[in-house]
């Protein structure tokens, strides 16, 4: 009930670790733009944090899914792309997202962004697998982004779950090996409608890594 999504929502101002506080800018659950639309895992919260950066530019997700989060970006953005590896995804997403989504069906690394009628702005993903694609995904879309000598001023974000063990691990080293970023915790606490309570609350931590070329 959404009674019941408030009353999570109302417990968004949990406190973020104090360990993380001084190197994190904390995100509150504001999700006023996203709430009630986004079933995916991905709190509705980490859609409004997006849109503060999306609004008016190219969004790109990689990963989409059923479109949660991109449709959600796609009302403020002046474009958002889905690039989507799995076919059957692509097919709801082109349904769901006629004229706010531009798909683009197949592996993200294979996609050439000259291909693409805007080069994006910011890029988003929260992979299935940190450690195999947050890296990959990454220098794929640096090295083409500086060889178009277009880095300046866009950036990746990538999301971690801190109750996700991979992720926890990951996030690390992904910090220690692309240092020109910007953390932010994104708190949430959100009506599961999927009966789990697994991510009914939490925080996400959704890091910025700036594609300006390297001095």
């Amino acid at each position: 009930p959404d009674t019941d999504r408030l009353a999570c929502r109302a417990m968004s101002a949990r406190v973020v670790d104090a360990s993380m506080a001084a190197h994190v800018k904390v995100y509150g659950a504001r999700g006023v733009q996203c709430s009630g639309r986004v079933t995916h895992p991905v709190p509705a919260s980490s859609g409004d944090h997006l849109i503060g950066y999306a609004a008016g530019k190219v969004f790109l997700e990689v990963g989409t899914r059923n479109g949660d989060i991109s449709a959600c970006v796609a009302r403020f953005a002046r474009r958002t792309i889905s690039a989507e590896f799995e076919p059957h995804y692509c097919e709801k997403l082109r349904e769901r997202g006629a004229g706010l989504l531009d798909v683009r069906c197949g592996d993200f690394q294979h996609l050439r962004f000259s291909d693409l009628p805007e080069v994006p702005d910011i890029f988003f993903w929260w992979p299935s697998t940190a450690t195999l694609n947050n890296e990959a995904f990454l220098l794929h879309t640096r090295r083409q982004l500086w060889e178009m000598g277009l880095g300046a001023g866009r950036r990746v974000v990538i999301a971690f779950d801190l109750k996700y063990q991979e992720d926890v691990a990951h996030l690390p080293v992904m910090l220690a090996r692309y240092p020109a970023h910007e953390r932010h915790a994104v708190r949430f606490a959100e009506y599961s409608r999927h009966g789990s309570a697994f991510r009914a609350w939490g925080t996400f931590e959704l890091v910025h890594f700036f594609m300006d070329p390297e001095q």
